[in-house]
C-alpha cells in the first residue's frame, strides 16, 4: 500500500472517531437538556401542589370558634357538615310558630271537628282554662271514634258466607259524637317540647313517633307554640341552600 493510501485512510479513521465523538456529545447535551427540563417541570408542579394544600390549609382553619369561610368564584361557601350541625344546635324557639291554634277541653267534638275543616288542620292541642296543655286531638282519633263497624255473617246459599257491615252503627256512633268533649277521644300522655330544645333533638322525636307536629310548651306548661315538621325541614334546607345562594 502506498504512502499516500495510508495516509488517506488514516485521515478517515479519525474523521469518523471525530464525527462521532461529535454526535454523542450533542446526545449527551440534548439528554441533559431533556432531564432538567423535565426535572423543572416536576419542580413547578410540586410547587403548585404545595401552594394548594397550604390553600386549603389556610381556608380550613378557624377564627374565633367559626367555621372556616370558602370563597369559590367570589362566592360565600361554608362546610355542610359545620352548617348542619349548627342548624341542628339551634332552639325551635326561633322556628315554632308561636301563635298556635288550639281548643278547650270543654269543647264537645262536632265543634272541633268544625275547627279541623275551618282551619285546614288535621289536629289541634287541648288546653285547659289556664292555657295548660292537657291533651292533642286528631282527625285520625274521631276516626277511631266511628270506625268500628259492628258485622253480621250472612249466608249466600251456596255454601259460604260473607260479611256484612252494619252502616246504621256508623251513623249512630257519628250522631253519639255530638254529645262528647273533646278529652273523650284525644290522647293524654301528650309529648311536647320546650322552647329551648335544639333542633336535632326535636327533630329526632318527630321522625321517632312519626309525628307531623309537636306541641311546645313553657316552664309552666302552658302551649306557647308548635313545632311542625315542615319547619324543621325548612330550616335545615335554609342552613345548607342559603336563599342568597339559589
Amino acid at each position: 500500500m502506498s504512502q499516500g493510501v495510508k495516509s488517506a485512510t488514516a485521515s478517515g479513521i479519525a474523521f469518523s472517531y471525530l464525527l462521532c465523538a461529535a454526535i454523542s456529545l450533542v446526545a449527551l447535551i440534548i439528554c441533559i437538556f431533556t432531564v432538567t427540563s423535565r426535572a423543572k417541570e416536576k419542580a413547578a408542579r410540586n410547587a403548585k401542589a404545595s401552594e394548594a394544600q397550604a390553600s386549603a390549609e389556610v381556608a380550613a382553619e378557624t377564627t374565633e370558634g367559626q367555621p372556616a369561610e370558602h370563597h369559590y368564584a367570589g362566592a360565600y361557601v361554608a362546610p355542610a357538615a359545620s352548617l348542619f350541625k349548627q342548624a341542628q344546635e339551634q332552639s325551635i324557639g326561633g322556628i315554632m310558630d308561636d301563635q298556635p291554634y288550639s281548643c278547650l277541653d270543654s269543647d264537645d267534638i262536632t265543634h272541633v271537628v268544625r275547627e279541623f275543616i275551618r282551619l285546614n288542620v288535621s289536629s289541634l292541642p287541648v288546653v285547659n282554662g289556664d292555657g295548660r296543655l292537657v291533651g292533642f286531638v286528631s282527625d285520625g282519633d274521631v276516626m277511631k271514634s266511628i270506625a268500628t263497624y259492628e258485622s253480621r255473617t250472612v249466608s249466600t246459599g251456596t255454601g259460604s258466607t260473607m260479611v256484612v257491615f252494619d252502616d246504621e252503627t256508623v251513623a249512630s256512633k257519628v250522631q253519639a259524637l255530638s254529645g262528647k268533649k273533646v278529652m273523650d277521644i284525644a290522647t293524654r300522655k301528650v309529648v311536647a317540647a320546650t322552647p329551648d330544645q335544639h333542633v336535632g333533638e326535636v327533630a329526632r322525636i318527630l321522625a321517632k313517633k312519626q309525628f307531623k307536629k309537636l306541641p311546645v310548651v313553657d316552664g309552666d306548661g302552658r302551649l306557647v307554640g308548635v313545632i311542625r315538621r315542615k319547619s324543621v325541614m325548612e330550616h335545615a334546607f335554609d342552613a345548607l341552600f342559603p336563599k342568597d345562594d339559589r
